[in-house]
Order: C-alpha cells, then sequence, then structure tokens
C-alpha cells in the first residue's frame, strides 16, 4: 500500500497468491493441481489482481472474456465460467490421450527392439556361439593384453 491505495497487483506463473485457502502456493502450482475456477474467482471477483499474457492463456481468458482492471465483474464470471471450465477439461483430456499414444509408441518400440535383439542371440546360439563362449573369450582377449612379455 502506498499512501492509503492499493495498487494492481500482476500475477505470473511463478507468483504467490498469499491470501485466501491456498496462500502459500503460486499460479502454477494451483494450474497443475487443476485449480482453475479457484484462479478464474479471483479474476473476475478481485479487483486489485490481474494475470499476465501466459496465465490468461492458460485459463482461457480470451480478450472477450478480459474484465478492465482494477474492476471486478461477477456478471461475466458467472457467464464465463462453466464455458471455460469445459474448454480446460477439452484440453486437458486432448494432451492426456496425445501422451498416451506416445507412450504406447515407445513400449512398442522398445519391445520390437528387444525381440530383434532376442532374434540376434537365438541365432547365435544356432551358429554354436552361446553367451559363457563369448564372454569366455572376451575375458581370454583382456587377460592376453595385459599380460607382459618377457
Amino acid at each position: 500500500m502506498i499512501s492509503g491505495t492499493t495498487l494492481l497487483r500482476t500475477l505470473t506463473l511463478k507468483s504467490l497468491i498469499c491470501f485466501g485457502e491456498f496462500k502459500n502456493l503460486s499460479v502454477q502450482e494451483l494450474i497443475q493441481l487443476d485449480k482453475h475456477s479457484y484462479l478464474l474467482n479471483i479474476y473476475y471477483n478481485c479487483s486489485k489482481i490481474n494475470f499476465d499474457a501466459t496465465v490468461k492463456s492458460m485459463l482461457k481468458i480470451t480478450p472477450e472474456r478480459e474484465i478492465k482492471k482494477p474492476g471486478k465483474n461477477k456478471k461475466v464470471y458467472k457467464e464465463n465460467s462453466y464455458k471455460i471450465i469445459g474448454e480446460i477439461i477439452e484440453d486437458s483430456k486432448k494432451i492426456k490421450e496425445q501422451l498416451q499414444t506416445q507412450t504406447e509408441k515407445e513400449s512398442f518400440i522398445f519391445k520390437h527392439k528387444a525381440l530383434r535383439n532376442f532374434n540376434v542371440k537365438s541365432r547365435s546360439r544356432n551358429i554354436g556361439f552361446t553367451e559363457s563362449y563369448l564372454t569366455n573369450k572376451l575375458n581370454n582377449r583382456s587377460r592376453n593384453q595385459n599380460s607382459t612379455k618377457w
């Protein structure tokens, strides 16, 4: 407070809320905890608190949904809160599906490589080279290289 007036506080991802139920958490931590509705409530109902552009984009606050700060607008909050939460839920579902398909692809590649390595080992066994034979060969080679010549 400067001379009895409160300035507009713009929160970034790393800013701590410092009031309310989650006063010890940052904005990013609240987003990770899926507390979007809490952040939207702060934006629309606290007159002296604003978010920067990255936080607004993460909260789906488009220029049409923005309100003039300092100020609050409960009407806009009531009109847009369910729409915004719905959009955020759809986006998170898409991201989870993408991650799931990515992990499925990675596990397929891992299994394919393991199977290919297994086939190479089984072919070498047919020729007569076993794992113990190959390890003994390697051990003997290292012994011969380390021995001193007279």
